[in-house]
């Protein structure tokens, strides 16, 4: 059973939603589109896949996945499942960076590696309660669109900084081969 909180956009360009799954899941799949992602993981046992690379969760962690990446979440154990998800073209920030500065994090890195924040370096940025933000509904369509919007920024921004410092996750359980042999297929 899956419940799914969606507050803002869910059109062309953005979508914010808040799932809690309960036992027994369904099994999820190795995916890719053509948004940017911003993954938090609340609650759960399991792992989170990008391109090959294996992150176990933690409450709090980040993921972020740029168009084309691969990922999933490989969930197990009896624990409910507790996560959000940020989907956002990455032309939506075109109109105000148009240099897409606020996405270094999602591209000026290789596929499947430095997208992962622990929630030890994410608690000082703020980022939890613009989350937290996003969820308050603003009445309608159009200004739950804004508003989510408008705090995509500043999640973008905090990001980029935590990347600029290199504040990210450099080891993973995917082995180097690994990497070498998806890099060669993409």
């Amino acid at each position: 059973m899956t419940k799914i909180r969606r507050n803002g956009c869910s059109d062309k360009f953005i979508s914010y939603g808040e799932a809690k799954e309960y036992p027994p899941f369904e099994p999820h799949t190795l995916h890719a589109h053509e948004e940017c992602e911003i993954f938090c993981v609340f609650r759960g046992d399991g792992y989170y896949i990008t391109e090959g690379a294996r992150h176990k969760f933690e409450p709090g962690k980040i993921f972020l996945m740029r168009s084309g990446e691969t990922h999933m979440a490989d969930l197990c154990g009896d624990e409910p499942y507790e996560r959000l998800a940020l989907h956002f073209m990455p032309s939506v920030a075109d109109s105000i960076d148009p240099e897409r500065r606020l996405l270094k994090p999602f591209y000026d890195r290789p596929l499947g590696r430095f997208n992962v924040y622990d929630r030890s370096v994410v608690a000082s940025t703020g980022i939890y309660e613009i989350f937290h933000k996003m969820s308050v509904c603003q009445g309608d369509s159009y200004a739950n669109c804004l508003h989510v919007t408008s705090l995509l920024f500043s999640v973008l921004t905090e990001l980029k900084g935590l990347f600029d410092a290199e504040l990210y996750l450099k080891q993973t359980t995917g082995s180097e081969h690994m990497h070498a042999v998806i890099e060669y297929v993409n």
